[in-house]
């Protein structure tokens, strides 16, 4: 992962991936608050009304939702996922009354947050210009027709002119232990790619262990009593499952 250009293909192709699977949870989910409908079409006119200032902040009355906080809001509901709260938000927001447009006012600075300052810390992805942008911005709305702009863009753009140097950029890993490497990553990852976790469980080599978890979020530890029981059995007694074991997805 040495450029922006790789980085941000790779996260929009995980977050459209986890779009794509809310989806298709959805179009056979009865009880999905969209079912029976085009999501996709729903979330097209929820960003063009974001895009306009008409879209009302469900937080706070009167006030617009911008199109990045949409998708923020989207994609956070990836982690869990919370796909049964993400379609019944939408919902709601479709069904919201207008807000009257009023003319955008310059950001106002807040400082550096804990999550900018590490991202910034570990990743070295820099852009020369605006028209490198422009081409990676395109780039990402094909890969990503659904989630384009969304949370990565954010933090590629966060570090652009960071004042210090980059204190541990990404580079290949050279893992020297005794001990076994025991991993974890869900296939439908909205965050870290599961191409990720495979290269670097191809990296540390032999010592390494992935478990794959075969359903989609952030984080597996709560994904069904598989990924519980191996976690636990490893932090108990460093013994990690057999290699190419993988724990199915739970139904949401």
């Amino acid at each position: 992962m040495r450029s922006a250009q790789s980085f941000l293909g790779t996260e929009m192709g995980a977050a459209q991936d986890s779009f794509d699977q809310f989806a298709a949870w959805c179009d056979r989910t009865a009880s999905c608050a969209l079912h029976g409908r085009d999501v996709r079409a729903v979330l097209r006119d929820l960003r063009d009304r974001a895009a306009r200032g008409v879209l009302a902040d469900p937080q706070t009355p009167g006030r617009a939702l911008t199109e990045f906080e949409l998708l923020v809001v989207t994609y956070k509901q990836f982690y869990d996922p919370a796909w049964d709260k993400l379609a019944s938000l939408l919902s709601a927001l479709e069904a919201s009354k207008p807000v009257q447009p009023v003319p955008a006012k310059a950001a106002e600075g807040t400082g550096t947050d804990n999550f900018t300052a590490q991202f910034c810390s570990d990743w070295n992805l820099p852009i020369r210009d605006y028209r490198e942008f422009a081409r990676l911005s395109r780039s990402s709305e094909r890969i990503a027709p659904d989630m384009h702009g969304t949370r990565p863009v954010m933090a590629l753009t966060a570090c652009l002119g960071w004042p210090k140097p980059v204190a541990n950029p990404q580079h290949r890993l050279k893992v020297r232990t005794a001990a076994p490497v025991m991993m974890l990553n869900a296939v439908h990852d909205p965050a870290t790619p599961y191409t990720w976790a495979r290269s670097v469980a191809r990296q540390i080599g032999p010592k390494a262990t992935l478990l794959t978890y075969a359903g989609s979020g952030h984080g597996v530890y709560n994904s069904g009593p598989c990924t519980r029981d191996a976690i636990d059995g490893y932090l108990i007694s460093l013994k990690a499952p057999a290699r190419g074991t993988a724990c199915p997805a739970v139904p949401q």
